[in-house]
Order: C-alpha cells, then sequence, then structure tokens
C-alpha cells in the first residue's frame, strides 16, 4: 500500500493499537465499553471533556489521559499496543477525507480519498477474480470447470453497502462492467463460455436482478464468455438448492468478512449447505479474525487442518505442512483504511486477510497444547489476542 510506505510502515498496517490490558475486568464486565467513543480511552471513565485535536477521532476524560495516549514510550506489553501514536492519528485523519468522499464525490472532495475509496470497492471482484486465478488450490476445481466451460460463483452475505458499492438499484452498471473486467483473464485461460454470479444474502437489493455481461477473449479472435449476474435477498441455506427455482450449486463459495465467531447471528445453516470439495475464498479484516475464522471452519469440520502460518500463530498441531490452505495479507485489498467501531486506535482495511482453499474432512492430528506464540515483532507488531472489538 502506497499509503503506508509513505508513513514508513511498509505494508505493516498497525491494526489493533487500543490499550487494554489494564482494563480488562472493566470491558469484560461492561460490554457496552467503547474505548474513545463513549468512554476514555485510556481509563473508560464515561465523562468525556476532550478529543485529539488533530484527528477529533478519539475522545478522552482529561488532557491528562490524551496526553498518556499520546506517549509512545508507554506500551502494554501483553498485546504490542502503541496507543494513539503519530502514526495511527494521521490514519485516523484520512478517515474523515475517505468519509466525506464516500458521500460526495465532487470537485471539492480530494482526489486521494476518492481513489482509496473506490480501491476499496473495486477490491471484492479483484479479490474473487485474481485469488481463483493465481491459487494453486483452485487447480482441480478450474480443470472442472474448463471441461464443463462453465464456472459457478455464489458469494454469500453479499450487501449492498459491500460488494454492490453501496449503488442504487438503478445505478449498478458500473459494479456489473467492473466485475466483468476482473473476470476477463480467468475467463479467457480457462476457455470458459459462462461464468455465473450469484450474490445472495439479506441484504442485497429487495428486488432480484438478472444481468448478463459479455467478456471478450483478447487473445483468441470472435470468442467471449458470458457473465450472468443475479442477486437474492435470502438467507443462504440447502432450501436454496430444491424446487422449481433452485440454485446451481457452486464450484466456489465467496464470503467477504463474513464474521464467524460474531454472537449476533449462526452461520450454521449456511455453512452444513456447503460440501467437501467445494472451493472458498473467505477474507476479513484483520489478521486476529482471520485465525478465528480458521479456528471456527477447523471445530465445523470444514477445513481439513489449518494453515501452518496460523497453527503457528494458535500454537497448536493441528496442520499439514503440506496445505494448500491460502492464509495471509489479501495482496488485492484497496488502500482505504477504517476505524474500529469499538475501539478507537484500532484500525482496519477491509479485506485485508484471506483464506482460501477447498472444503475438506478434518485431518486425524493429536493436539497438544503448546504456549500462544506471537506472529509479529518490533514497533508495530499486531499480536492482540483479546480485542472485544474483533471477537
Amino acid at each position: 500500500m502506497d499509503l503506508l510506505a509513505s508513513l514508513h510502515l511498509d505494508s505493516e498496517l498497525p491494526e489493533q493499537q487500543t490499550r487494554i490490558s489494564h482494563l480488562a475486568d472493566a470491558l469484560a464486565a461492561d460490554t457496552s465499553i467503547r474505548l474513545g467513543f463513549n468512554s476514555c480511552c485510556v481509563c473508560g471513565k464515561r465523562d468525556l471533556s476532550v478529543e485529539c485535536r488533530n484527528c477529533r477521532r478519539v475522545k478522552y476524560c482529561s488532557p491528562q489521559c490524551r496526553q498518556a495516549d499520546c506517549d509512545v514510550t508507554i506500551s502494554d506489553e501483553e498485546d504490542g499496543a502503541m496507543g494513539h501514536s503519530s502514526v495511527v492519528c494521521a490514519l485516523l485523519k484520512l478517515c474523515n477525507d475517505d468519509e466525506e468522499a464516500e458521500h460526495d464525490d465532487s470537485t471539492k472532495v480530494d482526489k486521494s480519498a476518492i481513489d482509496r475509496v473506490q480501491s476499496e470497492y473495486e477490491s471484492y471482484p479483484a479479490t474473487l477474480a485474481n485469488v481463483l486465478l493465481d491459487g494453486p488450490c483452485f487447480k482441480v476445481m478450474l480443470a472442472r470447470a474448463c471441461h464443463e466451460k462453465e464456472l459457478v460463483i455464489h458469494v454469500i452475505g453479499a450487501s449492498v453497502d459491500a460488494e454492490l458499492w453501496g449503488r442504487q438499484q438503478d445505478s449498478l452498471d458500473m459494479v456489473w462492467d467492473a466485475y466483468a473486467d476482473a473476470l476477463q483473464e480467468l475467463a479467457e485461460t480457462n476457455g470458459l463460455n459462462v461464468i455465473r454470479l450469484c450474490l445472495i444474502g439479506p441484504d442485497c437489493p429487495a428486488m432480484p436482478m438478472n444481468v448478463e455481461r459479455r467478456i471478450p477473449y483478447y487473445r483468441k479472435e470472435g470468442r467471449s464468455c458470458q457473465l450472468v449476474i443475479s442477486t437474492s435477498k435470502r438467507k443462504y441455506s440447502s432450501k436454496l438448492f430444491h424446487g422449481g427455482d433452485a440454485l446451481t450449486k457452486p464450484d466456489v463459495v465467496c464470503l467477504f468478512n463474513p464474521g464467524f465467531t460474531c454472537p449476533d447471528y449462526s452461520w450454521d445453516d449456511t455453512l452444513n449447505s456447503l460440501d467437501y470439495g467445494a472451493a472458498f475464498i473467505i477474507t476479513t479484516n484483520t489478521e486476529m479474525e482471520c485465525i478465528g475464522d480458521c479456528q471456527y471452519l477447523l471445530e465445523k469440520k470444514l477445513l481439513p487442518s489449518l494453515p501452518p502460518t496460523a497453527a503457528e500463530i494458535i500454537g497448536t498441531d493441528c496442520a499439514d505442512e503440506n496445505s494448500e490452505i491460502m492464509f495471509g495479507e489479501n495482496p488485492f485489498s484497496g488502500t482505504r483504511v477504517r476505524q474500529s467501531g469499538t475501539m478507537a486506535n484500532d484500525l482496519f482495511v477491509k479485506n485485508r486477510w484471506l483464506l482460501a482453499g477447498v472444503f475438506g474432512k478434518p485431518m486425524v492430528i493429536e493436539n497438544e497444547e503448546r504456549p500462544m506464540k506471537k506472529s509479529k515483532t518490533g514497533e508495530h507488531q499486531n499480536s492482540k489476542r483479546s480485542n472485544t472489538a474483533l471477537i
């Protein structure tokens, strides 16, 4: 990300930087606490009187707490959190510009902010197409699709605000064109005649949509692929594959930021409808969410094993060194940095972390308890494992 490089961070985003270990008991007792929003970011008091004078996005009970949060010589040793450092403040200040650009793309708005917002939108089709094209774990699935000349993709939990870029139902042409452009190389490389892209979720447009786009082949004159896009406002479950309007079983499912471990809703019906051997792409906003999703899918017996890197971070032997499951930072995420809604110094980029592979039965491995291992070290380490904002 050029933005992070300009702040001398290379590609390292300081994700969880709110210092919380000294407030663990208070956070456990009162889940309504939102540090830096409805309570002081340092001590947790509800009496808020000041905010950061630069970004104006973090609140405190006093100038003393504000100064303490900016003191980079104080670190949360347990979590490696650096508080409201100058880097965090600079990134939060950009959030103001990006939020303005999201709702007003006029010439008055900073063009860099408009580009960052657009890059976040484009990360959805870019991730879907490029991960399928480049992932070694998808070779068998794509060979089958190549033979059948057709690829069926289900985007589960799709919503207007995310995969459909927040656009109204009558202004989606730009979105459909972006998916067609992104899938062009995948279609031509595998000689596909049809790609069926089904976006399904309770937050899809109320009226079902069915549109088509022609994807031209650039290296084979006269040939093309038909992209058939449909939307459906309903929950994804096995019921979708029965009845008069039954869907075709997918070759690959894609879930952008599903939040498997979020207690507010259950994924059981959705996951029970998925078959072993189906390919999957899952993105999360943070590393910790990606690790949590790995553990969740392993417990649900949908992963054959943990990716070695994830297993090392967790401290378990449930890993396969020969695993083709992809786990790590997503090179196709955008450049827009967002602020967490519950921990004011915590940052994330949508779709920044990636988990991809093929659903399969778990390996039988004797599990041995080992101490937790930290995944990153250094000044901007990101190893927080107890942040309630992301569990």
